[in-house]
């Protein structure tokens, strides 16, 4: 049976998807391994991360998915995508040097909670994107 072919939209819905659906099992599994190794700060370190990592690794997406449905010139497009990207790198290394002054979480459990929700989230989309079927033409 032949598969149909993906729409732009459909792609994106399926990252949006997915990547919550992965990052909420990042959190899952860290706040545990955080709570138990490290106890309170573990687990706050474990939020934290998630909350940086769904910010960071859905912002995107969620501008695509709402992009799309607009009639836009691609020009437009790109320059509000690119934007919202710049953004979003600025608010996260905001976010991470504010962080870096507190002491309230372990900072150990927030770098491997975020480092191990980057690569799933990032595998996940490469996986999606390369299993697609979007014509080129």
């Amino acid at each position: 049976m032949a598969r149909t072919e993906d729409t732009a939209q459909s792609v994106i819905r399926r990252i949006l998807v997915s990547s919550t659906v992965a990052a909420a099992c990042v959190l899952a599994a860290s706040a545990a391994v955080g709570w138990a190794a490290k106890g309170e700060p573990g687990l706050w370190a474990s939020l934290l991360a998630f909350a940086i990592l769904v910010v960071f690794s859905l912002t995107t997406p969620v501008v695509f998915a709402v992009l799309g449905r607009q009639h836009l010139d691609p020009k437009t497009f790109i320059v509000i995508v690119m934007a919202s990207w710049i953004a979003k790198i600025v608010i996260v290394f905001v976010a991470l040097a504010l962080l870096s002054r507190c002491d309230f979480f372990n900072h150990s459990v927030f770098a491997w909670s975020m480092f191990s929700g980057a690569v799933v989230i990032l595998a996940i989309e490469a996986v999606i994107i390369l299993r697609s079927r979007i014509p080129i033409a």
